[in-house]
């Protein structure tokens, strides 16, 4: 659970969303979020003129795209006080699908009330489930989604493509961190006088 970590999930992010176009039959490409309403300025980096439509679309820099997926979408969820690979899934998660079910996969995997806002039930209980666990259901769930989308026989082989990846990514990163081995558990237990303890170890 890192700050550091943001700069591994956003360039995953980069490398799903892409670089400029300005498909005109894209609403998200037109600053008035209707085909043919306002400008085609287009999506570049994944930043759309519906979304951004001040923002200089064709001339978005990586860097610029960095600072607004941190102060948009990483803050708001709250990413640096996540465990690793469970941040990059409620990320492009909130990236590709909205912040609120980004945040919801999370809720929902952690056993939390699932109303889209990261506070503190939702960083406690991240941080004290399984990581593996939470990785897969949130991944699950939003793969649920994807399928109920009209959309899912034009875009569904991409959907897949990426919320497998990230599934994969995220396990590898927990295991970056917590790398799998043995682990030493510490019990403490109050023992009677005269009664005596014996302690097995079972695989």
């Amino acid at each position: 659970m890192t700050a550091a970590n943001y700069d591994d999930c956003i360039d995953k992010v980069l490398e799903y969303e892409g670089g400029y176009q300005a498909d005109p039959n894209d609403s998200g490409n037109w600053t008035g979020c209707i085909v043919g309403a306002g400008t085609n300025k287009g999506t570049n980096r994944g930043i759309s003129a519906c979304s951004y439509p001040g923002e200089d679309i064709k001339g978005m820099t990586e860097a610029r795209a960095r600072e607004i997926y941190r102060s948009d979408f990483w803050n708001p969820i709250q990413g640096d006080r996540l465990p690793a690979g469970v941040d990059l899934c409620t990320f492009d998660g909130s990236v590709n699908s909205g912040r609120y079910r980004g945040v919801a996969w999370l809720q929902r995997a952690v056993g939390v009330e699932d109303d889209g806002i990261v506070g503190p039930l939702t960083i406690e209980a991240a941080n004290a489930a399984d990581d593996h666990t939470t990785i897969d259901r949130m991944c699950d769930e939003r793969m649920a989604f994807l399928r109920s989308l009209s959309t899912w026989d034009l875009y569904g082989k991409g959907w897949t493509a990426r919320v497998e990846d990230v599934r994969a990514e995220a396990h590898h990163m927990v295991e970056e961190v917590e790398p799998p081995g043995e682990k030493v558990v510490t019990i403490t237990i109050k023992v009677p006088p005269g009664v005596r303890v014996d302690v097995v170890q079972t695989s």
